[in-house]
């Protein structure tokens, strides 16, 4: 080829080549056996998921963070490759149906929530009248935040809360006299009360602070579906629970809120925990108590989608447990 021609045709094979890479380096990331994102496995490894992380597997050697494969979202159903979809599903078991939202991220362009301080004393107020009229749910949601720390007391004690947009939570653990709050959520609110402190995912990171109770409602269940801008993950929401155990200082607490029903991924809005995943769930905690409903299996019988129920689980650590599944 004489120079004039492969200079004329240079260009256009570098581009077909750095095509080439970038699609080879793109299969093998999702198709590595070590990731949640690829691989024959169906169910994860718990063992990979300890808390502080090690350096291999799911763990990823990170203290919260949940694992990075280079896909955030938020991303369509039908962008993800069939064998990721076999591990949303559990190998087809968890019906999906399809609620795409796309507003949410931190590059989505929305301002961020605004903690209105009078908002806050307000409800820590109607918490202390056990006045249940208040919070992002319904009352009865409220409610069974009331009984649970009426029974499992946070007086004096620190709390971390896991993922918040609005501060009904935070509000009722003031109300409770918990003695420090803490919020952590991919997205950071403007908020200026003088007992709340906020965070975001990557602030926890390289922190040794532990707390004596979390609290986490309608937020684990998003882990891993990219609508937050958080990576596509298939087993995100197993890893971060795993994640908050090294989080709580010896006979925390966590108070759990998450969907309940027949096994279902609405995506990308959520999943719905039946018994399938809820074990996958809770897999190295123990189920102290229920707050909201009578019995979780009744709920596994409903087919919910958006207007779903979430009742409040008192979870311990199992230290006898192991981490397989």
């Amino acid at each position: 080829m004489s120079p004039a021609a492969w200079s004329k045709f240079a260009p256009l094979l570098l581009l077909a080549a750095s095509a080439v890479l970038f699609a080879a380096s793109f299969a093998l990331r999702f198709s590595s056996p070590d990731s949640p994102l690829g691989g024959s496995g169906l169910l994860p490894d718990l063992a990979h998921m300890d808390p502080g992380g090690s350096s291999s597997g799911s763990g990823n050697g990170t203290r919260f963070l949940i694992s990075n494969f280079g896909l955030p979202g938020p991303v369509p159903w039908e962008w993800i490759r069939d064998s990721v979809q076999q591990q949303f599903t559990l190998g087809g078991r968890v019906q999906v149906v399809s609620y795409f939202l796309d507003k949410d991220a931190p590059d989505s362009g929305a301002k961020p929530f605004e903690w209105s301080n009078e908002g806050i004393e307000q409800q820590v107020a109607m918490t202390r009248r056990r006045d249940a009229n208040f919070g992002s749910y319904k009352p009865k949601d409220t409610a069974a935040f009331f009984s649970a720390f009426d029974k499992y007391p946070l007086r004096n004690k620190s709390v971390l809360v896991v993922g918040s947009q609005w501060p009904w939570v935070e509000a009722i653990c003031l109300g409770f006299d918990a003695d420090a709050i803490t919020t952590v959520d991919f997205n950071r609110p403007v908020a200026s009360h003088p007992k709340l402190r906020q965070l975001v995912v990557g602030e926890l990171e390289g922190s040794s602070e532990m707390w004596d109770v979390a609290v986490s409602y309608s937020s684990l269940e998003h882990d891993g579906l990219g609508r937050y801008g958080d990576p596509i993950n298939p087993y995100g929401d197993l890893q971060r629970m795993q994640k908050i155990k090294g989080l709580l200082r010896p006979g925390g607490l966590l108070f759990l809120g998450v969907p309940v029903g027949n096994d279902t991924l609405v995506y990308n809005a959520h999943r719905i925990y039946g018994p399938l995943r809820m074990p996958l769930l809770l897999a190295g905690w123990r189920l102290l108590d229920v707050f909201g409903v009578s019995s979780l299996e009744d709920l596994y019988k409903e087919n919910f989608t958006i207007d779903v129920v979430q009742p409040v689980l008192v979870l311990a650590v199992d230290d006898k447990a192991g981490g397989d599944v």
